[in-house]
């Protein structure tokens, strides 16, 4: 392959490329006399269908066949291909600086690839330090208006000089000819532009920046990954293109669009890289660096600065707007089928569940319950308004919910009222003859929604209010805002004949049998036109681009199934170039329609996402399968939605289409049970899978759902926190420790917010799992036992029988439980229990530590493994569970010879006011510490400690201020992890008091075993309310009913006695 000369970056990459060519490519090098070519640069097909090497060569041209990287990634790409690794190069000049901003011309010195469009020879650059940490870079067209992502898109941002990271000390440097920009950290390149492939013309913008080849990449959604998380840098292209495809096809372009990478550098630092563009778009990665390649629109590069995964989350969400924080019953169980085909049905489905004592928090309906599938309407004979009404009063009078779906677009039907108002104030999207465009969905020939309209958001919400007044539904779907479109075609029109014949009048009833195919008679906008001009000349160029992006992995058409590219909205703006936002935009108007509606927090759920979803909308993945492979998927197309500022998403659980097994949903509802946003969802025509359909299946769901309610305050003020920081509630393993290279790969887990730790099964047959475990002392939540990883990460064989999880809560950390239930009000009236997962505050170990905490975790891997044999498939959960802790009385203990500890907190409210509220009240906080006292010569027994967990008002910066009057349940019980002294039941005491006396700091070496007392508002807790084994170093105490009232602390306290630390 010829390469030309770069910047250092590329010089060193290219021979590492050499020597991973068996792993990265197998194919011949790319050659050609007359000019450079790059395997992995944009390919312009020369010559029609060209396969033989020798003809190709001989026109001039690049040969490079397109490879297969795995069985589900292949890409379509021309094996013959213009010259396209020519210099494109632009040069500095008439610069200028002021502050932390840089402006100046670019001139072109270089072009290249004029079957790509002409050059813009001339553009205007600037540089602008947004905050401390994050560096806008901006390239435009001075002498033209190119579209530019709104900003209105993503509402009220916060302040960036008051939410900077303290950590940022960005700066960045150009040099002039070339032009070339870099933007550093301190020492750290985090943004370093090629100097000699630098594209800038009318349909296509290409820019490079370099990437050290150790880095690990993540993002660039949506696809459905099959080879993890991570990224991998082979050069083929990834989409960037909103397409109604289901999510079962991985690794091609699916519903959403999120132009950004995050960057994790092998000593666990990252930044972030945004391209602020919704036009159709290409990235590929290559062991140098990025290659962004736009169809249109500006440079518009965020570069976030850091310096870990969390704050980069921070500024993402920063520039975009935070994620919405949703309401309380949102994090219930849902359940949905598309197939429900009466009211009874449904009905029947709720009441199933409620005899089978499994949680059910939401009835979903799909199109199924509506009249001919038109929004805002009902089917009168199958969901009757009475009944229908009687059964959601019912629903409600349960404490449970109801949400229905409603897709875009509107039945081209005079008479229906959503279709004439519309009509009247003119809100649907107009296509290249000035009439409103028509689709083709599941009611037939269909208008689309400008959701741009000045006047959209309240003809949506005063339908939706209308339909709402009749059935008083809790949240909202909206569903195929890709958007979709049966039909393909600049100007289509009802046959004559109508929509209820097909193209050869062979079937009266062929549109209702076969909604998807398209009926309409569709032309192109030329075809439209015979000769006429259109409103706007762009309407004729952007059907047959210059570049064609791999729409498909195969270059399909940017129109294929959705709406026209020449169509457009109020203002003149194109679908070309606002496709990817369509259904970012129905969610910015649904979200404060549904506020309105209901005068609650918002529950609006959308297929569709762009940056800024969040903000809006949760998102489910969409249409996956019921295969072992889809599962397996759904942990990375999860976690992907969280490192987009969308945290609240799940995948259709137990597959949407084909019939699941019960295997698969048994370990789909272990897993899927703790998915941020938790649905069992199938398609039409398959059998049901609801979780009772099983016994072993209602055992599986019970058991699992039971643990997410259980953990439902835990959950919520993950969700705050994201609401906050914009920080993922599901999130990769390496949210643990970024520098540990064996969890930036580990994709068959995650963390539940930042303590639990989810290791499913995904393998079909198998009774055990094999897990990873970053640096530290894991416990699990289901038993005794524990994983000793603080010497540094191990892999785990856990015993993992069908109906069962492994959940392990990690050192350090304190999990806020309350107590199950079948919906989540029972569950946030009843009392608390924290779990306080003790560790060592000083981890680092000797070298003899650290070798012998090495051998101990070798030998624990050895009897996991051991034990996993043992147990066979269908083995009682109770057996299992004493054999995976008996390795605890073969091994060592974890007893740290020095003091341990552990905090956490929770947030409260009352469950969806609107504005979420920040009072002092609202928040608890929880600290932990147990800590060893000097007793004289224990005699080679325990060493003498004493223990505390105190609860207070407050975090962070609200540690102090008003209380609101927030209502709180009782303290009802503590289990408390890694207490390895034994405890004399008579020192556990509550107390009850300031903060400031109460604090476990106060606590310091060389005191009463005694904490300091509050003043007289102590009290003994009974014997018979107090478990402990030193063995497996587990402390609990129940029965507590201590109330929990701003501003009184809390404390719970226990100590070892002189007489049990000697004996």
């Amino acid at each position: 392959m010829r390469r030309h000369a770069a910047s250092p970056w590329v010089a060193l990459g290219a021979p590492i490329l050499v020597l991973l060519g068996s792993i990265v490519s197998a194919e011949p090098a790319v050659t050609s006399d007359a000019g450079l070519c790059s395997k992995y640069g944009p390919r312009f097909e020369c010559g029609d269908n060209i396969k033989d090497s020798r003809v190709c060569e001989a026109r001039g041209c690049c040969w490079a066949p397109a490879y297969p990287v795995s069985r589900t990634r292949r890409v379509k790409l021309p094996p013959c291909f213009t010259t396209n690794g020519n210099k494109s190069t632009y040069k500095l000049v008439g610069n200028t600086t002021s502050g932390g901003s840089l402006s100046g011309v670019l001139r072109q010195t270089a072009s290249t690839q004029p079957e790509l469009g002409p050059d813009i020879a001339q553009l205007a650059a600037s540089l602008h330090l947004y905050a401390p940490d994050i560096v806008q870079v901006k390239i435009i067209d001075p002498a033209s208006s190119r579209w530019e992502v709104p900003a209105s898109l993503f509402g009220k941002l916060p302040d960036p000089a008051r939410t900077a990271s303290k950590n940022g000390n960005l700066t960045f440097d150009v040099e002039s000819d070339p032009f070339v920009l870099s933007v550093s950290r301190g020492n750290t390149e985090l943004l370093h532009t090629d100097a000699h492939r630098f594209v800038y013309k009318d349909q296509y913008i290409e820019l490079t920046t370099m990437v050290p080849m150790e880095a690990s990449l993540y993002g660039l959604a949506e696809h459905t990954p099959s080879r993890g998380l991570r990224l991998r840098r082979d050069g083929l292209p990834i989409t960037l293109w909103n397409r109604d495809i289901g999510a079962s096809n991985a690794d091609t372009n699916l519903y959403g669009s999120h132009p950004f990478v995050m960057v994790v550098l092998p000593d666990g630092t990252a930044h972030g890289l945004v391209l602020l563009n919704s036009n159709g778009m290409e990235v590929s990665l290559t062991v140098e660096g990025i290659t962004w390649r736009a169809i249109g629109g500006v440079v518009d590069l965020r570069v976030l600065g850091g310096p870990t995964p969390a704050a980069v989350l921070e500024q993402l969400t920063r520039l975009v707007g935070r994620p919405h924080m949703p309401p309380y019953w949102s994090l219930g169980f849902h359940q949905c089928k598309w197939g429900y085909e009466t009211i009874d049905e449904v009905e029947q489905v709720v009441a199933n569940y409620t005899a089978a004592a499994i949680p059910l928090e939401t009835m979903w309906t799909d199109i199924d319950y509506m009249d001919g599938w038109k929004d805002f309407t009902v089917d009168p004979v199958k969901f009757p308004l009475n009944r229908f009404q009687a059964w959601v009063e019912k629903l409600h009078g349960r404490g449970q919910r109801w949400v229905p779906i409603v897709d875009p677009g509107i039945k081209v039907e005079p008479g229906e009222a959503a279709y004439d108002d519309g009509i009247a104030k003119d809100v649907f999207l107009k296509d290249v003859t000035g009439q409103p465009y028509i689709g083709q969905v599941w009611p037939g020939a269909t208008h689309y929604p400008d959701f741009t309209h000045p006047a959209a958001q309240q003809w949506w919400q005063h339908h939706l209010k209308e339909w709402h007044d009749q059935l008083p539904f809790d949240g909202l779907w909206i569903d195929m805002n890709e958007v979709a479109n049966f039909c393909t075609g600049d100007v289509c029109k009802v046959p004559a004949e109508g929509m209820k014949e097909d193209s050869l009048g062979a079937n009266a009833d062929a549109f209702q049998d076969n909604p998807t195919i398209c009926f309409l008679e569709c032309q192109t906008a030329a075809e439209a036109l015979a000769g006429k001009a259109p409103n706007n000349p762009r309407q004729l160029k952007v059907d047959d681009v210059p570049y064609p992006i791999s729409n498909g992995n195969n270059r399909l058409a940017l129109g294929q199934n959705t709406a026209a590219m020449s169509a457009s909205h109020h203002d003149g703006a194109l679908q070309y170039d606002t496709h990817n936002l369509y259904g970012v935009h129905e969610s910015l108007v649904s979200y404060p329609a549904m506020a309105a509606i209901t005068g609650a927090r918002p529950f609006v759920l959308s297929r569709s996402t762009f940056l800024g979803s969040g903000q809006y909308a949760a998102h489910w993945t969409g249409d996956n399968a019921a295969t072992w492979e889809d599962l397996r998927w759904s942990i990375s197309a999860v976690l992907n939605s969280g490192l987009f500022g969308v945290p609240f998403a799940g995948a259709d659980i137990c597959g949407f289409m084909y019939n699941t097994t019960e295997e698969l949903c048994n370990r789909w509802i272990s897993a899927g049970a703790f998915y941020p946003f938790s649905r069992d969802h199938s398609g039409a025509n398959t059998e049901s899978q609801e979780l009772y359909r099983w016994p072993s299946l209602a055992e599986a769901g019970r058991r699992a759902l039971t643990m997410r309610y259980q953990l439902l305050p835990y959950i919520y003020s993950a969700f705050h926190e994201a609401h906050e920081t914009g920080a993922p509630v599901a999130r990769p393993v390496f949210w643990a420790d970024a520098r540990d290279s064996t969890a930036r790969d580990a994709d068959g887990q995650f963390l539940l917010g930042d303590s639990v730790l989810v290791s499913p099964v995904l393998t079909q047959g198998a009774n055990s799992v094999r897990a990873y475990f970053p640096r530290g002392i894991w416990y699990s939540m289901w038993d005794p036992s524990h994983v000793d990883a603080l010497a540094h990460g191990v892999h785990e064989t856990l015993p993992a029988p069908l109906g069962h999880v492994p959940l392990h809560v990690h050192g350090g950390t304190v999990v806020a439980m309350q107590q199950a239930a079948l919906t989540t009000t029972e569950v946030r009236n009843s009392p608390l229990t924290l779990v306080v997962a003790l560790a060592p505050e000083e981890q680092d170990l000797s070298e003899g530590e650290a070798w012998r905490a090495s051998a101990r975790q070798n030998l624990r891997r050895f009897l996991r493994r051991i034990l996993a044999l043992a147990i066979p498939h269908s083995a009682p959960l109770g057996l299992t569970y004493r054999l995976s802790w008996l390795h605890e009385a073969v091994q060592r203990r974890v007893r740290p010879a020095g003091r341990s500890s552990a905090s956490g907190w929770m947030f409260r409210d009352d469950a969806d006011p609107l504005q979420v509220p920040n009072n002092r009240d609202n928040f608890l906080s929880f600290s932990a510490v147990l800590e060893p006292l000097p007793r004289g010569d224990s005699g080679g027994g325990d060493v003498a400690a004493a223990g505390a967990v105190t609860v207070h008002f407050g975090r962070g910066d609200r540690t102090v201020g008003n209380c609101g009057g927030m209502s709180w349940p009782l303290l009802d019980g503590l289990r408390v992890l890694g207490v390895h002294h034994k405890v004399d039941p008579a020192s556990v005491a509550v107390d009850v008091g300031p903060a400031s006396q109460l604090a476990p700091a106060a606590l310091k070496v060389g005191i009463s075993s005694s904490f300091p007392s509050s003043k007289g508002n102590t009290r003994s807790v009974p014997a018979s309310q107090m478990e402990h084994s030193a063995e497996t170093g587990v402390l609990v105490v129940r029965g507590l009913q201590a109330p929990l009232r701003c501003p009184h602390a809390l404390r719970v306290s226990w100590a070892s006695s002189a007489q049990s630390a000697a004996s």
